[in-house]
């Protein structure tokens, strides 16, 4: 029968057996058996400063949840602040780009005027034209009779005029059914 030997390694920081209790609370508070008295002997002690470590900890817990919350809340303010900075720069973008559309137009109507070939229906359209540049314009904002007053802080795309009308759409059964007879007559 062969012997084998059997070695145990230990960790450096593990402590070998010796029959005596050591108990350390929070690495502060030591109780171990000793001569004079066993960890047996001094559970209420072990008791009232376990207590007194559960009351340190949760307040230390409550004081570190608070300055999340309030961490989280400043995280909030500047991102709501840095919002409404984008906000306002935006608007001011767009009232800008409705201005040089304005600026344009009146470059338009008075290159039209000094043509010198005016007639009724020019003169009217020229009119005309000033009008819709005093609605495009955010220092005048003139309302329009069709367009109402223009939305100048709204960006290019939300603000786009289209042609009111009815859009019909082919309905879904009805493209099936073309594409039916197309693959039935093609056979």
């Amino acid at each position: 029968m062969a012997h084998y030997q059997i070695s145990i390694r230990r960790k450096s920081g593990d402590y070998l057996y010796n029959g005596r209790i050591s108990l350390t609370i929070n690495n502060t508070k030591k109780f171990r058996d000793n001569k004079s008295y066993v960890v047996e002997d001094r559970l209420g002690d072990i008791m009232i400063e376990l207590y007194e470590v559960s009351d340190v900890i949760r307040k230390e817990r409550e004081e570190a949840e608070r300055k999340r919350q309030e961490e989280e809340r400043r995280k909030e303010e500047r991102r709501e602040r840095y919002n409404a900075e984008v906000d306002q720069i935006l608007a001011l973008v767009n009232l800008a780009d409705d201005y040089e559309i304005a600026r344009k137009i009146r470059r338009y109507v008075l290159a039209v005027e000094t043509s010198r070939n005016l007639n009724e229906k020019t003169t009217a359209r020229i009119e005309w034209a000033k009008t819709k540049a005093d609605w495009y314009d955010p220092t005048i904002a003139r309302e329009d009779e069709f367009f109402g007053e223009q939305e100048h802080k709204k960006n290019a795309d939300q603000k786009k005029l289209e042609h009111a009308g009815y859009r019909w759409k082919w309905p879904p059964f009805l493209f099936r059914r073309i594409k039916k007879y197309r693959m039935e007559s093609s056979i």
